[in-house]
């Protein structure tokens, strides 16, 4: 091992957007840079601090897509306590994370609102760049994680009532659901996994969000159904994919839904076989994964502009191209299929941005190396 380093994950709350943390670690511990630990952990680490509308607000909400880790550095008996805050939404941050983190990688950084925060944590926070969920070796310990995870969300919703028998059946099967989708295909290799056997098409397949009562969700919903509409009769036959069925999606958006297979492993092939997919954001603005995913893959991607800073930006015309509209975003993807020349300058830019800046190894590393050397 080239460095005395050593990280100890404490079990998270959620085990989808964590679990790009893991892999990172794992991946960096079979290449002999750190080692890894695993503690079992279920404490509540509740609170929330809110920048949104330039003022602070502080609740008792928890935050569960924030994870925690020790890095030691044996040589120099240097312990650093760090999070990573995986959470969709930019202006909220983790009164815990604040109050008792050295360090905070967050994955929807956005300096605005963290200028808003006292100076001796907004110094703290660091961008996490683009990550998504994904498995390797965190199955070795899936034993652990889950039943550390299953204590956790018990902790934080049980109440002792007459309901509470209810209670931890709706958590049982909360959780249950959560195992399911975080190991349904996802693994690491499928991500690195990478040809340029092609078709010259515009695939672009998303779903709906049940809360449609949300504001944000039923913008999201119009501004996706409407895209589908455009692409359909701009591009015809080379345009592939829709709104994934769903309840949502049939009562709302029937004309948008797709024909494709939706499962985890179905979708990333259909990336892989599409020269050109498109790019939405996720709900409050987050970088959806499906932007890691088509890095990954090479693909000539045609982007949303987002608001999320990235530790490396992406670039107009070398990793892909930006649009503003749906009929611009037709209008770019028509002249791509005219020029192949083009798409595979942007593919092959693309994945190599992946390999330098999104691969769980090289991003963890990354957070690692820049934590050491500020100490």
């Amino acid at each position: 091992m080239d460095n005395n380093i050593q990280v100890t994950i404490y079990t998270p709350q959620d085990l989808n957007h964590s679990s790009y943390m893991q892999a990172g670690l794992f991946e960096l511990e079979k290449k002999g840079f750190l080692k890894v630990k695993i503690a079992y952990n279920t404490k509540k680490r509740l609170g929330r601090v809110s920048t949104e509308n330039g003022s602070l607000k502080v609740s008792n909400h928890p935050q569960p897509k924030t994870s925690y880790y020790l890095l030691e550095d044996l040589d120099r008996k240097k312990e650093i306590f760090f999070a990573a805050d995986l959470y969709d939404i930019s202006h909220f941050f983790s009164s815990y994370a604040l109050e008792n983190c050295d360090y905070i990688f967050k994955r929807n950084y956005e300096s605005k609102h963290i200028h808003k925060l006292n100076t001796k944590y907004k110094t703290k926070i660091y961008p996490a760049g683009l990550t998504f969920g994904c498995q390797t070796d965190i199955r070795k310990k899936w034993t652990l994680f889950k039943l550390a995870h299953f204590i956790s969300i018990l902790k934080l919703r049980l109440k002792f009532d007459r309901n509470i028998l209810q209670r931890i059946r709706n958590v049982n099967k909360h959780t249950s659901e959560h195992y399911r989708y975080v190991t349904l295909g996802r693994s690491l290799e499928g991500f690195r996994g990478y040809h340029s056997d092609v078709q010259l098409r515009v695939f672009y397949q998303v779903r709906c969000f049940p809360r449609i009562e949300e504001p944000d969700v039923k913008i999201i919903h119009e501004e996706r159904s409407t895209l589908i509409k455009v692409l359909k009769k701009r591009l015809g036959d080379k345009f592939l994919g829709g709104l994934v069925p769903s309840e949502v999606s049939k009562n709302y958006y029937p004309e948008c839904l797709t024909n494709l297979p939706t499962d985890p492993v179905s979708y990333l092939n259909l990336i892989k076989s599409s020269a050109i997919c498109i790019y939405t954001k996720g709900l409050q603005n987050s970088p959806a994964r499906k932007l890691s995913e088509y890095l990954s893959q090479g693909k000539c991607i045609v982007a949303e502009s987002f608001s999320t800073e990235l530790n490396v930006p992406l670039e107009h015309g070398k990793h892909l191209m930006f649009y503003n509209s749906p009929e611009e975003c037709a209008e770019i993807c028509e002249e791509l299929l005219n020029n192949p020349k083009k798409v595979k300058e942007l593919s092959d830019n693309a994945r190599q941005y992946y390999e330098d800046f999104v691969d769980p190894e090289i991003n963890v590393k990354r957070m690692i190396e820049t934590m050491l050397e500020n100490e």
